[in-house]
């Protein structure tokens, strides 16, 4: 029996004026140990040296630069999710980075569990220079957690990873 392809995981970066940073973004999302992925880039109007850097990436085949009038974070990471075509989803602010080994670390979690929905992690917060910082600690919950997220957010955005299904019945706006 064939083995299974790796599922395509779209990963949706929002921009606006992150020229200073969103190079090692991005970077870091190519750099992932799990090669089946998107990179889905929104740059919402920027008016800094943000389209510049991205132009860098624009003969990449993982990653699809958007350029829209500025409408807000919320309307670009909509954009971007509205062009995903992987199986799972990831969202990454422009600012962040992520450690090469994250998809493949959450993947596997997904195996076998077709109704698990999303799997999340811990962080590491940085300063402007890239240099670790007192990091708060949250909670980690598993199984259903709605409850939980009604009180507190605990689920740094970043680090989460969804299964498209999942963002499609809670209302996300995705096409394929």
């Amino acid at each position: 029996m064939p083995s299974r392809q790796p599922p395509l995981v779209s990963v949706v970066t929002a921009a606006y004026n992150m020229g200073r940073y969103i190079g090692e973004t991005v970077d870091s999302i190519l750099a992932q140990t799990h090669t089946q992925l998107e990179l889905i880039v929104v740059d919402d109007g920027s008016t800094d040296d943000t389209p510049a850097v991205l132009a860098a990436y624009a003969a990449d085949p993982r990653v699809r630069l958007i350029r829209q009038e500025n409408a807000g974070q919320t309307a670009a990471k909509n954009r971007g999710l509205r062009e995903a075509r992987g199986e799972f989803v990831g969202f990454c602010d422009a600012d962040d980075h992520w450690l090469p080994d994250k998809l493949a670390r959450q993947l596997p979690r997904f195996e076998g569990a077709p109704r698990l929905g999303v799997v999340y992690g811990d962080f590491t917060c940085i300063d402007g220079e890239g240099r670790p910082t007192a990091t708060p600690r949250w909670p980690c919950y598993s199984g259903r957690i709605t409850g939980k997220l009604l009180v507190d957010n605990f689920v740094h955005f970043p680090t989460a990873l969804a299964r498209r299904e999942a963002v499609e019945q809670a209302g996300g706006s995705t096409s394929r």
